[in-house]
């Protein structure tokens, strides 16, 4: 399981910069395209310049994960304001911020995030163009997401929870989380599968096993 999650996070990274090399490419020939100003950018010299693409590819890269990072916490911002703002306009006291996060972000959001596909064409492409095996891209990065979301979801639980002044702050995050977990891996059982059949590439069936 170990080296399983080992060479799941090394694919990852060698993912995100395939991602990132590919915006680096995208945003020196769209500043090749401005009008007056691309007259000026010096696109021949800075393609082969492979030192400062990388430089900008990791800047972008620190940027998306910092971005990621204040996205994940946003629930959680709003599982607490919304409760104050439901008890100043209509007296609602019994929407607490842990009942608000359930009902809203374990099960709402999650649900909807269904309609959404689990891969984007980068993603796609890169799987082609590395000749990376599909069944084991898929499992990888499935299990590297919700791993990741986990760390997240502690994180902000225990900031939520005490802000509320749970009164029972172990046994919320205990349960929040497993149903957090337990819902995800679902959904995400399910987003794999649906996305593997659309895209028509694996003929084996997704299987949880590592």
């Amino acid at each position: 399981m170990f080296e399983f999650i080992k060479k799941g996070i090394r694919r990852f990274w060698q993912l995100e910069l395939y991602k990132a090399s590919i915006f680096t490419n995208g945003l020196i020939y769209f500043a090749g395209r401005i009008p007056i100003i691309g007259r000026f950018v010096p696109t021949k010299m800075l393609y082969p310049e492979y030192g400062l693409k990388r430089v900008i590819s990791y800047i972008k890269i620190a940027l998306s994960f910092l971005l990621k990072l204040l996205l994940a916490f946003i629930p959680f911002i709003l599982s607490f304001l919304w409760p104050i703002l439901l008890s100043n306009m209509f007296n609602i006291e019994e929407a607490t911020p842990f009942l608000i996060w359930i009902i809203f972000f374990v099960f709402i959001w999650s649900s909807l995030s269904m309609f959404f596909g689990m891969f984007d064409n980068k993603e796609l492409q890169f799987i082609k163009n590395f000749h990376v095996s599909r069944t084991m891209f898929f499992k990888e990065q499935a299990v590297l997401s919700l791993f990741g979301r986990t760390l997240l979801i502690v994180l902000g639980l225990i900031m939520l929870l005490y802000l509320s002044h749970s009164s029972h702050l172990f046994l919320s995050l205990i349960f929040g989380l497993s149903l957090y977990i337990l819902t995800n891996f679902l959904l995400l059982f399910l987003n794999v599968v649906l996305t593997v059949r659309s895209q028509k590439f694996i003929k084996k069936s997704w299987s949880v096993s590592c």
